[in-house]
């Protein structure tokens, strides 16, 4: 067997672990309320679903909750065995219709579907705190805690240290993904990097803009005029954004357009 070979082995078996994981996962809020678990021996649904399915204790707290947040929402709540605990989970919370949602954890990948459920919230990309952890001697420590004024915090200090930092030469903005098809020209590329200096381009959010978004579709248009760069995941919603009618209004343009 080459490597090659047993790379493509790991690849389906892991694809249908995964796959059969989640149809498990799936059905131990059903086990918990039957009581099945105590029925078979087992002293708590942990053991049982540790035992019979290798699912860790915190996956089954969290299939837990999740159900009863679900419980008005049963199309979703059948999500769980086809993308995984943890994509329903973003979404279910969100007031929404739950035919959207479903469709939402269906299309998007879960950094995109992160940020639309942000977005539904009204949390603006790049203003949620995040916590960081790391080591530092005593020394660093003290003269942090110097630079911290009254009522500061360490976020405060920390960017106050960054803003002072000399910033680094010749370092190129990671190049944008473009369409294989419509590439966008060198110079536009050019100009759109410079403009959000490699950043996304939507409002506060501070991930590297990877993909060349067409405002006004190359094929209807033919032009580059009105181009955006955003991060990948912003780039899904633009094109999830997008109605069926409008697909359908685009899509009459185009054949007008073409023929």
């Amino acid at each position: 067997m080459t490597n090659n070979e047993l790379y493509k082995l790991c690849q389906e078996y892991g694809a249908k672990a995964r796959k059969w994981k989640n149809k498990f996962i799936a059905l131990i809020p059903e086990v918990a309320k039957r009581g099945l678990h105590k029925q078979k021996g087992f002293e708590s649904i942990y053991e049982f679903a540790a035992k019979v399915g290798g699912v860790a204790h915190g996956a089954v707290e969290s299939v837990l909750r999740l159900d009863k947040k679900l419980e008005d929402k049963p199309k979703l709540k059948q999500m769980i065995e086809k993308v995984g605990i943890n994509k329903v989970r973003v979404v279910a919370n969100l007031d929404k219709k739950e035919d959207e949602l479903v469709e939402k954890v269906q299309t998007l990948t879960k950094p995109a579907l992160e940020l639309f459920a942000k977005e539904e919230r009204g949390i603006r990309p790049g203003t949620e705190m995040k916590i960081l952890s790391f080591h530092v001697d005593e020394e660093v420590e003290l003269e942090l805690r110097k630079l911290k004024g009254k009522g500061e915090t360490f976020n405060d200090v920390m960017k106050k240290l960054l803003a002072n930092m000399p910033k680094p030469k010749n370092v190129k903005s990671r190049k944008a993904k473009e369409s294989k098809s419509r590439p966008a020209p060198a110079q536009k590329r050019r100009e759109l990097f410079s403009k959000t200096n490699g950043k996304c381009s939507v409002p506060g959010c501070n991930k590297p803009g990877t993909e060349i978004h067409h405002k006004k579709t190359w094929a209807i248009f033919k032009s580059h005029d009105e181009l955006e760069l955003l991060c990948k995941g912003h780039h899904e919603l633009r094109h999830q954004s997008e109605s069926t009618i409008d697909q359908k209004f685009r899509f009459y343009k185009m054949q007008a357009a073409l023929f």
